[in-house]
């Protein structure tokens, strides 16, 4: 699904002269928002329109639908096939939800729903989720670019926000990541990996001979521009370290909690976690465990697990 690209360097933030001016398409809006709404808020807003539209529903729900539950009325498939306006931040928010492992993100007409994960989070809030989300290393380096990224990605309206996608040269150029030479652009691919591993940094489409253009997530939005209030000090940790624990390969996972998708890190330790349930059941030792099983071997939703999987191409059983 393509995506708007930012030209750099950034103009002033758009800004909304008519009641469906921010939104593309020609929707009518029962209440509008007091001020600007952070994409941070925006996020959430989706996230709990999310909620109240499929609660009682079988199957999931359309965009269209979530978009009406925000106070957009009219708001069609053929809106959202102009990736511009609302429509689009409604398709961005929901991208970075569902790699939090917090929705189902089938398509634009149905099948969108909460996971488990994300239905024990609605009930307290998606900033609950902050204190594990500051536990992300984020060195000076790549806080500078992220910064510079944001500023150049970020729109900003009364009531809706979103991320476009920038060309990340520029954004490289402007905060010191190393290119240029071949060295210099192994570096700066590295850099980008690790910030994409982190779940900082969501990769636009890639074109042969076409400008690298990429966009910070919801988790680089609430790091960069969220105060966090009542948080544990962090130790100095890492700059490797891209999740809250990290584990080896095959170690049983602590209880608590069900962890989000950046709590799974290596196909391996999905692996043993199989091996471990399907060694357990002594009485059919033939019979393949299911996902729900798995995942609570390691601690985290189905929801999360299935998404993982899917999303690095697994099929179940995974060996």
């Amino acid at each position: 699904m393509s995506e708007p690209v930012r030209e750099l360097p950034q103009a002033s933030r758009p800004t909304t002269t008519g009641a469906n001016n921010d939104s593309g398409p020609s929707v009518r809006v029962r209440g509008q928002y007091s001020r600007d709404v952070k994409y941070t808020t925006w996020t959430a807003l989706v996230f709990e329109a999310l909620a109240r539209t499929g609660d009682g529903s079988y199957g999931g729900v359309g965009l269209p639908a979530v978009a009406a539950t925000l106070g957009f009325d009219g708001v069609t498939g053929d809106d959202f096939a102009k990736h511009e306006g609302m429509p689009n931040a409604l398709v961005t928010a929901m991208g970075d939800l569902a790699r939090l492992g917090l929705v189902t993100f089938e398509n634009i007409g149905w099948g969108n729903e909460l996971t488990t994960f994300g239905r024990d989070v609605v009930d307290a809030g998606l900033d609950s989720i902050w204190t594990e989300l500051a536990k992300i290393h984020v060195s000076a380096q790549q806080r500078a670019f992220l910064s510079k990224l944001y500023e150049a990605s970020v729109i900003e309206e009364d009531r809706w926000a979103d991320l476009l996608l920038v060309d990340v040269d520029e954004v490289a150029g402007l905060s010191g990541v190393p290119g240029g030479d071949s060295a210099g652009l192994i570096r700066r691919i590295d850099f980008l990996g690790d910030l994409e591993r982190k779940g900082l940094l969501e990769a636009g489409p890639r074109f042969g001979g076409g400008p690298l253009v990429d966009r910070p997530t919801y988790v680089a939005a609430v790091l960069l521009a969220e105060t966090f209030e009542s948080l544990p000090e962090r130790a100095p940790s890492s700059t490797n370290a891209s999740a809250p624990t990290v584990l080896k390969p095959g170690a049983p996972r602590p209880r608590g909690r069900p962890k989000g998708t950046g709590y799974l890190t290596d196909i391996q330790e999905v692996i043993a976690a199989y091996r471990r349930t399907k060694a357990s059941r002594s009485r059919n030792p033939s019979a393949i465990p299911s996902v729900k099983i798995v995942a609570k071997e390691l601690n985290v939703s189905s929801g999360v697990l299935s998404n993982y999987l899917k999303a690095q191409g697994i099929p179940w059983p995974p060996e």
